[in-house]
């Protein structure tokens, strides 16, 4: 292999790792929004119960 096609061989592999590593990273940020949304949906409806308990009571 010359020089030039070992560069382009690197350059093509840093590329790739590039790409995964950004989807990686995408999929982590959507998972931390969905863990956020979920736990924001728990605490809602948590102090809509406690609220109705109130009410009740």
């Amino acid at each position: 292999m010359t020089d030039h096609e070992l560069f382009l061989t690197a350059s093509y592999a840093f590329g790739l790792l590039c790409l995964i590593a950004e989807a990686l990273w995408v999929r982590a940020r959507h998972r931390r929004a969905l863990d956020d949304a979920r736990d924001d949906a728990r605490d809602d409806a948590r102090d809509q119960m406690r609220e109705a308990a109130e009410d009740v009571a």
